[in-house]
């Protein structure tokens, strides 16, 4: 039953990340509140850029996909700080993303959540 809600949580992410704003709103993300249309380039959620890290769309910034994401992260070579700054390398979120503690963390929460799956 526990790998069942785990699979579903995870089908919810990946959904999540995968479906585009279509307008400017705000969404509630473990209990932080990310404007959509903050900068000139794409805001993304927190569980929308674990997502898409986990999917290896950062991996030209250095950021891994996958198992080897989640394995980084448990050694500790891989920050939630390290995603955010590779996700505004790649233009996907604004570079005030990188000093906004409350997005960090829940970047990092999103990071741990993907590690039960594992």
């Amino acid at each position: 039953m526990q790998r069942f809600i785990l699979a579903s949580l995870t089908t919810l992410v990946l959904a999540t990340a995968i479906a585009p704003a279509a307008k400017a709103e705000s969404t509630a993300v473990n209990l932080y509140t990310v404007s959509t249309a903050k900068a000139s380039s794409a805001q993304l959620t927190p569980a929308q850029l674990v997502a898409l890290a986990n999917q290896g769309y950062f991996k030209v910034q250095g950021i891994p996909g996958s198992a080897v994401l989640t394995a980084q992260y448990n050694l500790g070579n891989i920050r939630a700080q390290d995603l955010v700054e590779g996700a505004i390398q790649a233009n996907r979120l604004s570079p005030q993303a990188a000093n906004d503690a409350g997005y960090i963390a829940a970047v990092d929460s999103q990071l741990r959540t993907i590690n039960l799956n594992f």
